[in-house]
């Protein structure tokens, strides 16, 4: 029986949200498999992935004033 690795293993992601946003971003990335950063100003972001730029992914997601994330 083979076990199969988990969907996002290899994957770094960089998280840059509210702090209660990113905690819940990274424990969800983390239990996928992914390497997990969080930042929190857009130069922290930039120098990561500059660290990891052959390997990165980014998504963002941008809510409207009052819209839950």
């Amino acid at each position: 029986m083979t076990i199969a690795a988990p969907p996002l293993e290899g994957f770094i992601a960089v998280v840059q949200h509210r702090p209660d946003v990113a905690r819940r971003l990274e424990s969800a990335l983390c239990n996928a498999g992914a390497t997990v950063f969080t930042a929190s100003t857009a130069p922290e972001t930039i120098e990561i992935m500059n660290r990891y730029q052959e390997q990165f992914v980014m998504v963002t997601a941008q809510f409207s004033a009052g819209a839950a994330p």
